[in-house]
């Protein structure tokens, strides 16, 4: 039984650190795409002023490293292991 105990908690363990590799990689992920779209949004509000104030639209300047509109954040990523364990659980 002991022996057995052993082997279970080493099963155990091996899930549970890819489980948290994976969330480390998918939050490294999110971090990397928001540094993008602050890039994009400080981007956007230096083109406002002028375009405002003086009617000057100068998107041909303006350089996006993301797409901002059109795909949702759900059609860019999909399911991720700790969403999939969630539905498998009965939440969300």
């Amino acid at each position: 039984m002991f022996a057995n105990l052993s082997a279970i908690e080493n099963e155990a363990y091996g899930k549970i650190m890819a489980c948290v590799q994976s969330v480390s990689g998918e939050q490294q992920q999110t971090l990397d795409e928001n540094r993008k779209l602050r890039k994009d949004f400080c981007a956007i509000i230096k083109l406002l002023p002028n375009a405002y104030h003086r009617n000057i639209w100068d998107t041909n300047s303006l350089s996006l490293e993301t797409q901002l509109l059109g795909k949702t954040l759900k059609q860019r990523h999909s399911e991720s292991d700790s969403e999939n364990i969630g539905h498998r659980a009965g939440r969300k």
